[in-house]
């Protein structure tokens, strides 16, 4: 978020530039520069850009200021510098989104290399106080290419550092890689420290899965995987050693997902709480609406005493045929897949771990209110009280209306009153036993979890503050569910690594997912954990998504780093790949035949940090 600047500090700057088309913000730092910022400064820095005309929907063009008053000033920004035919649509790999800086970066444009040094000259001599580095956004138009410039005193320490971005071009990864060996030679050749070795720290990411689409298309679920590594020479792949992080940016309540249907019956409870909570609030007795179960067609079939009596007819036969199979809480064997135990969990004819009253929960759910609520739940009592149905009821269950079943069944029991909004709370309660025993029958047989590691509480469902923990503990138990879906399914993992993903997603959503109703509100969550290398050597190819070296030499007085960063998607929103750049093409003449859908942006940031004995009056000696 932009802070503007304070008036004091405002009017330094602005008596120093007087051209109003420049823009002077104290802010955070945007995702193009984070990539360079080595100061300890918490992100902020002092940004100087050129101001450019809103976008035109309709064109989708930006059009620069008139910049005939000031000849210094040549930024020309591109609207889209990286379009959707720069690549090879049938490219899997190409698959993240187009763009990578924030919507409110786009109208950041650029600044002449010589006005931007003149601006960091004067900021260097007037502002002694300032206590964030100035970064200045310019155009390339010096014979280095330089598209970010910045300087920054730190007047405690005595250090002066200096930044220098500039765009080397449009490569191949071969090319990039062939480069970084001429990266090495020149750091050495600029820092020669004695007795100092070169430190060098190579970071690489590789996309996995981004199912976000071109412009204007809704965020999905993305996977990546950063690897980082330290050598005292260049390594053109990654060494087993590597530290290895993966990154998942995952959706919650997404239609494809398998476990889609957990996830609307989590949101069905929370939806039934709700409405409970301000019935006893209003100490309403009458009729009360209830939400229901939405299905593909976006309608809600509600349901009628026909369909219980379907229902119990149904579950008579299931009964008998399987009663005794029934898992419930118990380790199985051996391990399943993870995506065909949300299978069964989803399924409506799943017969291998609910009982009669799990069953029940999903078709009483679309009851359209309380009166029909009551009036379903009487039928069942009813039909069971006569002999009529033959149903199993776990003895483990421990609902209320499982009891009422059971002693029903036995005959030691006279059929319940049922009012409106105990009905409600009925429904919750078996709801809240179905869906805890859904994820403890997947989290179980897939043996990524134990029943200590999911700690699922009991609740008094008279306690609204325990039924919405509860809540609060199955939310994240589905977050988590979605993350080990997409390791399966995406990345292949072993059981052993879903059983490292589980026990860090478990122990580390509390402070991310502190509410259900929180987590509704949110529209993305953002996980890491660290993982094996051995599991991802498959999935690391030659292409990574970036890559960045980093070549360190300190010394007492000075200090020198290298930045060579390379990305296969766009950094800067003012930066276009020219097809015509003499750097993507070979002996012949003509293009790579991958540089169409694997051309690489890369730039190198030359730092130099000197200390200097700062005098009170501000000048250095």
């Amino acid at each position: 978020m932009q802070k503007i600047l304070k008036m004091d500090e405002d009017m330094v700057i602005r008596n120093l530039i007087k051209d109003r088309s420049i823009e002077i913000q104290l802010q955070t730092a945007p995702s193009y520069i984070k990539l360079f910022l080595n100061e300890s400064v918490d992100d902020s820095i002092v940004l100087v850009y050129k101001k450019l005309a809103k976008r035109n929907v309709t064109t989708n063009g930006v059009s620069a200021p008139d910049c005939s008053v000031d000849l210094d000033l040549t930024g020309s920004p591109l609207a889209f510098p990286f379009i959707s035919c720069d690549y090879d649509v049938d490219d899997t790999f190409i698959s993240e989104p187009i763009k990578n800086w924030q919507k409110d970066e786009e109208s950041q444009g650029s600044l002449s290399v010589i006005k931007a040094r003149k601006i960091l000259s004067l900021c260097n001599l007037h502002t002694h106080h300032w206590k964030v580095p100035i970064w200045v956004v310019c155009d390339g138009s010096d014979y280095q290419q330089s598209i970010l410039l910045s300087t920054f005193c730190d007047r405690k320490s005595g250090w002066v550092t200096r930044n220098s971005v500039k765009l080397l071009g449009h490569w191949s990864y071969t090319q990039a890689e062939e480069y970084a060996v001429n990266v090495r030679k020149e750091h050495l050749s600029i820092s020669r420290i004695p007795g100092c070795e070169v430190k060098i720290l190579t970071t690489q990411v590789y996309n996995i899965l981004s199912s976000t689409g071109h412009f204007g298309k809704s965020a999905q679920c993305n996977i990546s995987v950063h690897l980082s590594w330290s050598s005292s020479s260049l390594v053109a792949s990654p060494p087993l050693y590597a530290n290895a992080v993966v990154e998942m940016l995952i959706v919650v309540g997404q239609p494809t997902s398998a476990a889609y249907e957990l996830w609307k019956q989590l949101k069905l409870l929370h939806q039934l709480v709700t409405v409970l909570a301000v019935s006893k609030e209003k100490q309403e007795s009458g009729c009360i609406d209830l939400p229901g179960l939405e299905y593909g067609n976006g309608n809600s079939a509600r349901t009628e005493t026909t369909d219980v009596i379907s229902l119990l007819h149904e579950m008579d036969y299931i009964g008998v045929k399987y009663q005794g199979t029934t898992f419930y809480g118990e380790k199985p064997a051996t391990a399943m897949p993870l995506n065909q135990l949300v299978q069964q969990a989803v399924s409506s004819k799943s017969t291998l771990y609910l009982d009669f009253v799990h069953h029940l929960f999903l078709l009483l759910a679309n009851c359209r209110d309380s009166v029909n609520l009551a009036k379903c739940l009487l039928l069942v009592f009813q039909e069971v009280q006569s002999g009529d149905a033959k149903l199993f009821v776990h003895p483990k269950n421990p609902t209320r209306i499982a009891h009422i079943l059971r002693e029903l069944m036995r005959g030691s029991l006279s059929l319940p009153e049922i009012s409106g909004i105990r009905s409600v709370e009925l429904l919750i309660e078996i709801g809240l036993e179905k869906i805890s025993k859904d994820y403890t029958h997947i989290f179980l047989s897939s043996g990524v979890a134990t029943l200590e590691q999911l700690k699922l509480p009991s609740c008094n469902i008279n306690e609204l503050n325990e039924v919405c923990k509860k809540l609060d503990v199955l939310g994240r138990l589905q977050v988590t569910l979605e993350i080990l879906l997409l390791a399966e399914s995406q990345m292949k993992f072993s059981v052993s690594s879903l059983q490292s993903l589980a026990t860090f997603g478990l122990s580390n959503f509390q402070t991310q997912v502190e509410s259900f109703s929180k987590l509704l509100e949110v529209d993305n969550i953002k996980f890491q954990a660290p993982v094996s290398m051995k599991e991802l050597q498959c999935l690391i190819t030659s292409k990574y998504s970036s890559s960045c070296m980093q070549l360190t030499s300190d010394g007492d007085k000075y200090k020198v780093r290298t930045v060579l960063h390379c990305s296969a998607f766009p950094i800067f929103p003012f930066v276009s790949p020219d097809s015509s750049d003499s750097q993507l093409c070979d002996e012949s003449g003509i293009l790579s035949k991958d540089l169409h859908c694997s051309q690489l942006t890369c730039l190198s940031n030359k730092l130099l940090s000197y200390q200097v004995t700062i005098k009170d009056e501000g000048r250095s000696q």
